[in-house]
Order: C-alpha cells, then structure tokens, then sequence
C-alpha cells in the first residue's frame, strides 16, 4: 500500500498532467492566460490536500495529525476573532461580578475560552471519526466534498474578486482536488463505489 510520500507524488502527478491539459485547453476558449496560469498555480496545494485527505480517518496518519493540528488551530482563531468584537460585553459581564475590571480578564476570558473550544474540537473530531478506509475511501465522498468546495470557491471569489469567472475558477479548483482525491483511491485500489 501507498504511504503518505507516494500519496503525495501521485498528487504531483495528476496535477502536472491536469495542467498540461488545462492551460492550453483554457486559453483556447478565450480566458484570460493570466487567470489561467494563477488559478493552475494556486491549485497545486489543492491537489495535494486531495491526494492526502482521504487518510484523514486513520488515527495514526501523518494527514490525521496534521488535520489535528489544523483543526485545533483554525478553531482558537476563529474563536478568539469573534470573540474580540464582544470584548467590551465581556468587560461588562465581569463588571457584574468584580467592580474593577483589569483588560487581562477579558483578555484572559477571551483565550481560555478559545482554547477549550479548540480542544473540544478534536474531542468531538476524535468521536466522529470514521473507520479506516471507510466514508473517506468512497465516490460519494469524492462528489459531496468537490461539489462543496466549488460552491465554496466561486463563493469566496465572487466576494474578493468579483463574478466574472466565478464558475471557471471554481471548476478548475474543484478538478484538481477532485483528481488528487482520485488518485489517493486508486492507488489504494480502494475505489469503492456508492
């Protein structure tokens, strides 16, 4: 079976042979070249997550660990962000327990509570973790994710970027995480189907 370096190097693979494809293909209906060679570029960290992210459901995989730490860390600072808007309702509710309140306590309050929010997320990511080579080894799993992630990427280009190739950026992203993901399967010999 393929480790994490030959999952890794086949993602390489499939994204060099995506681009050799892509950007001819591309230019040659008309798109910008500039968008063209951006959006490949910028794909490659995609493609790559692909090829690793079905591993997600081994406890001992280096992706497990490195999505561990991800989560653990994406959560504290989503956490800490919003709760910094509220800083001065946190000040107050310690007002209504102590008469003075020193920033560290709302500071304090605002890092602790990051913190066990971060570590419940891998608690609760620990418990609902499937089996090995189960939901992540699957076509289904293979559609649902791409399809969520093109919704999300033309999304997210839409408000940073704007609408003018919004779809095409969106496809282009989710075929190359869609292939990495691919190529993990089949060199598990692991496609299952639905």
């Amino acid at each position: 079976m393929p480790d994490y370096e030959d999952h890794l190097k086949f993602g390489w693979i499939a994204h060099f042979i995506l681009t050799i494809i892509f950007i001819p293909a591309l230019y040659l209906l008309g798109n910008p070249i500039e968008l063209v060679f951006a959006v490949t570029g910028a794909s490659l960290p995609i493609a790559l997550f692909g090829s690793i992210l079905p591993d997600v459901d081994h406890h001992s995989s280096n992706t497990n660990t490195l999505f561990r730490y991800a989560l653990f860390i994406s959560v504290v600072v989503v956490t800490t962000v919003t709760l910094s808007q509220y800083i001065y309702s946190i000040s107050l509710l310690w007002m209504s327990v102590v008469s003075f309140v020193p920033l560290f306590f709302s500071l304090g309050t605002i890092v602790a509570t990051s913190l066990i929010t971060g570590l419940l997320s891998l608690v609760t990511f620990r418990f609902i973790r499937p089996n090995h080579r189960g939901l992540t080894h699957t076509l289904p799993f293979v559609i649902i994710t791409t399809v969520i992630l093109g919704v999300v990427t033309g999304y997210v280009y839409t408000v940073f970027v704007g609408s003018e190739h919004q779809y095409l950026v969106a496809t282009i992203i989710s075929a190359y995480y869609a292939t990495g993901i691919v190529t993990h399967l089949a060199s598990d010999g692991e496609i299952v189907g639905f």
